[in-house]
């Protein structure tokens, strides 16, 4: 499950930007809002563009969920 704060202090963070964000992506920030809505998946290429980014953040609870059932 996409954590949207932890995303959005992660940019914030770092001096970014949501339209940052979505450049890095290779995707529209309107199509950027509709992912973090859950109204579409991130796919592979976008998270590992996002990763490479912000190498020194740690980016898994962002775009996976962490519970252990």
């Amino acid at each position: 499950m996409f954590n949207e704060s932890l995303f959005r202090y992660i940019l914030n963070k770092n001096g970014r930007d949501i339209k940052y964000a979505a450049k890095i992506m290779g995707i529209s920030i309107t199509t950027l809002y509709r992912k973090m809505a859950g109204e579409s998946d991130f796919m592979r290429k976008e998270i590992r563009l996002f990763a490479e980014a912000f190498p020194d953040d740690d980016l898994m609870p962002v775009f996976f969920s962490t519970k252990v059932s």
